[in-house]
């Protein structure tokens, strides 16, 4: 702000107004903003239409919280000055620190126009433009950085970052070089030392990312003695010679470097290609890379060959020695180690052999073997049942599992593990209610296992349990939280706000369900917010290669599993608002009024105020927590007149970061299907298609597309493209009912595609739904899972229209295979003594 002063401006004040001008500019910087509100109304009393006491006074007023005065002031400042640079510059400054980077931007070229080499406002605006991936603004305003004041080292290196992130790395290198040429090597001491070695490495990068193997290896070993990370060198050289093909020398660093950590998986993949190994080598020779190391104890040396290659007696052979060692050992996650195993069926089916032996041995002999010489450990047999009936789990075969699992709790009826096996078993056999009580007598064993509450409350979040769930989160938040809720909402606490507006759209509770899922959209806006001080930050501290990382991973932040899992959640709530609008309580209760006499209407009046005064005279007096401004009202989401666009919002950033999840393309569909946009429908099919083409849901929905373009005469230059994309799509198949023709002889034993079709065949034609009911009975359940049936369920109550009796029919077919899913009729639990605890199960056992 100093250095950004017009002098025109400012010799319009006095000598005396003009230094009380540049301290008020020196308070803003140093936040002593009370001081600073003295100076500004002194210079403002007599020059009460200066624009850049007026700017900075907002800027002031902004630093004690008052925004709206703060806006207003730097607006009345920028109209009286308008020339001024510094005005501009505040200007600026306040949108940025709101967060609105395009505006700050603009007004940052603004004050460029006036000032074109300050040196803070270039800074400025080159932080909104890498912010806002502006790179073309970013590497001119860099350039002109470096134009100025070509002596700064963070004006070189942050032109050259700026080459590198559009991918100039031509350029990049040649300013690295040039940059490194003006150094003094033989004078480095300490943290300047740690820097250049820094920057070393970084330049190393960039002519690797271009192509230059030969070229980087030459300048590692130009400037080795000067770099100090000796362990990324030793990794970025090994990479180069593997692509030079220089396998021997390639070979000697990974023995080195996995001689230094034997449980990096890219040693032992980059060790393996230097030997020139692939899959047409013998496993016995690929497994003397291993064998030395695992028998070193090297956990990755032990699993990465049975995870990847050995199969066979091989495989089995390891597969024991694996087995009994864990077993032994009580090692919990032992199945979950080995589970990509299960993508193949005759290796599946040998674990099952293997295990299925081990527990029959020891409960006979308590020997994992007969020709064993020493008898297993007293709790082999319990982890032996515990891994059993994981493996019965992952085969859908619910059961057997809880069978197993309810033998080893009766030789050990403390162990915390077994119960939590219970609970998940009753979770994927379709008993949310039951997964949620045992896992809560799990978390009883251990009270003091913030894992076991996480996992409790997430369980009882599935069983629509919300409030049982509240009050256990609150036993690991904050004893001085007012409201527990909040300080999750506060830790950003994902996992719960998503699971718990999921919970909220189950049971209706639709406002407070968006409310929670724009709370989740807020926090990943906080993350990306939270780059803005590393811009210059990481410039000063040389900590390019780190920087860089993080510029790539926001750009693709938002497709993490948590965004996509809640993004899709809300863009499937909002298309529901858009087919049935939402109704507060006030239009519920005048509903439930319409038709009534007026002394029923008068008596359902009393009774509800006499519960309103009950429940208010029931509240607490303890203070709310405080809530954020920006906290959006539930209802208020709920009642938005445009819900369609509401979920485009969160469907558009799925859509481009997380463009494999077929949901989201589907999903697309149906809000540009409400929308009638034909091209954006098309669009969403290819997408979709390019994903997988024949999903079910895929299928259905290309059947309504064609029955749609069937049934319009759209514009001619549209519909010449539609029938253009149409030829790729959907083949030979012209019209709605031979497209799911074609595909329900084709996929005749696929449940989920009889549903699908059969419910497109419903839509075209309602007689239909009778041989589409005949063809889901025939399917047998156990070709398909848990969810799948009970989508049967709910498809066949809905828009299939099925009988009771056939509902009946399917339901009871349906439960030999899943015997614990509520949904297909299984019995419904009750808790021993009514009361949901552990204890009460403890009674009972």
């Amino acid at each position: 702000l100093t250095c950004g002063q017009n002098a025109m401006a400012s010799n319009t004040l006095p000598g005396k107004e003009k230094s009380a001008l540049n301290k008020l500019a020196r308070c803003c910087e140093q936040k002593q903003y009370k001081q600073g509100l003295k100076l500004a109304n002194s210079i403002l009393e007599k020059f009460p239409t200066h624009g850049e006491t007026l700017a900075l006074k907002g800027l002031v007023v902004n630093g004690l919280g008052r925004k709206d005065e703060a806006y207003e002031l730097v607006k009345k400042g920028v109209a009286n000055d308008l020339k001024s640079s510094r005005c501009w510059h505040v200007k600026g400054l306040l949108h940025r620190y709101y967060k609105e980077y395009s505006e700050a931007s603009k007004c940052f070229t603004m004050a460029l126009r006036s000032a074109q080499d300050d040196q803070a406002i270039l800074r400025d605006l080159s932080v909104c433009q890498v912010h806002m991936r502006d790179l073309e603004g970013f590497c001119a305003s860099r350039c002109k950085m470096l134009e100025l004041r070509p002596e700064q080292k963070t004006s070189w290196i942050g032109y050259a970052l700026a080459q590198h992130i559009v991918k100039n790395y031509s350029m990049a290198q040649k300013i690295l070089l040039a940059f490194f040429g003006t150094q003094k090597k033989d004078q480095l001491r300490g943290e300047d030392k740690q820097d250049f070695s820094e920057l070393l490495l970084y330049c190393a990068t960039v002519m690797a990312e271009s192509g230059q193997y030969q070229e980087t290896i030459a300048f590692l070993d130009e400037n080795k003695a000067l770099i100090c990370d000796r362990l990324t060198m030793t990794e970025l050289r090994a990479e180069m010679l593997l692509q030079l093909n220089k396998m021997r020398e390639a070979e000697n660093i990974y023995l080195q470097l996995l001689h230094r950590n034997p449980e990096c998986i890219e040693y032992f993949r980059g060790l393996e290609k230097a030997l020139g190994m692939d899959d047409s080598t013998p496993q016995e020779k690929r497994l003397e890379v291993y064998t030395p190391r695992a028998e070193a104890r090297s956990l990755v040396a032990q699993m990465l060959p049975m995870l990847s290659f050995l199969s066979g007696d091989l495989l089995r052979a390891h597969l024991k020695t694996y087995l009994k060692e864990n077993i032994q050992r009580g090692v919990n996650p032992a199945f979950k180690n080995i589970k990509p195993l299960y993508r193949h069926p005759a290796k599946a089916q040998m674990l099952e052999e293997i295990c299925t032996s081990y527990v029959d041995c020891l409960t006979q002999h308590n020997k994992f073997e007969l020709d064993d010489t020493t008898p297993a450990v007293a709790t082999a047999l319990v982890w032996a049942r515990f891994f059993l009936a994981q493996h019965y789990l992952h085969a859908n075969n619910c059961a057997r599992a809880l069978e197993v699992v309810e033998a080893a709790i009766e030789h050990t009826p403390t162990s915390v593990d077994m119960y939590m096996l219970k609970a998940k078993i009753y979770k994927h056999g379709g008993d949310a209610s039951q997964a949620a009580y045992w896992m809560n007598f799990a978390r009883e064993l251990d009270t003091a296992d913030r894992f076991l509450n996480s996992k409790c409350v997430k369980y009882m979040l599935q069983a629509d349990q919300i409030a049982r769930a509240e009050e256990t989160a609150s036993l690991f938040t904050r004893q001085e939280a007012a409201d527990p809720i909040q300080a999750l909402t506060d830790m950003q606490c994902i996992w719960f706000e998503t699971a718990e507006a999921a919970s909220m759209a189950r049971t209706g509770d639709t406002g407070h369900a968006l409310k929670k899922l724009h709370l989740v959209d807020e926090h990943f806006n906080e993350f990306v917010d939270g780059q803005v001080d590393f811009h210059n930050y990481c410039l000063r501290k040389t900590t390019l290669m780190a920087y860089v990382r993080l510029l790539r991973h926001q750009e693709r932040i938002r497709g993490h599993k948590y965004f996509v899992r809640a993004a899709l959640l809300a863009a499937q709530i909002y298309v529901d608002l858009h087919d049935t609008p939402f109704q507060t309580q006030a239009q519920k209760e005048e509903a439930e009024l319409a038709g009534l006499s007026d002394a029923e209407r008068k008596k359902i009046i009393s009774k509800r105020r006499k519960a309103a005064k009950k429940a208010e005279a029931a509240k607490t007096t303890a203070p709310d927590a405080k809530k954020s401004e920006q906290t959006p009202v539930g209802e208020d989401l709920a009642l938005t007149k445009q819900p369609l666009e509401e979920a485009l919002k969160f469907l558009k950033p799925v859509q481009l970061y997380c463009g494999d999840d077929i949901r989201a393309h589907c999903l697309a569909f149906e809000v540009y299907h409400r929308k009638n946009k034909r091209l954006l429908m098309l669009q969403s099919l290819k997408r979709a298609a390019a994903v997988d083409a024949k999903h079910p849901q895929h299928l259905k929905q290309l059947g309504m597309f064609l029955h749609l373009i069937g049934t319009c005469k759209p514009e001619e230059p549209v519909n010449t493209v539609i029938q253009q994309e149409l030829s790729t799509l959907a083949g030979d198949c012209r019209d709605a009912k031979a497209l799911a023709d074609k595909f329900l002889s084709e996929f005749s034993g696929s449940a989920e595609h009889v549903l699908r079709l059969g419910e497109l065949l419903a839509h075209l034609d309602a007689s239909s739904t009778k041989s589409t009911i005949d063809r889901l009975l025939a399917v047998p359940p156990s070709s398909y899972t848990l969810q799948t049936a009970e989508a049967i369920v709910q498809g066949l109550s809905t828009t299939l229209h099925a009988t009771p009796d056939q509902l009946a029919q399917y339901k009871a077919t349906c439960l030999k295979q899943f015997p614990l899913s509520r949904v297909l009729g299984a019995p419904e639990f009750v808790p021993v003594a009514g009361d949901g605890t552990g204890q009460a199960a403890a009674e009972e056992k």
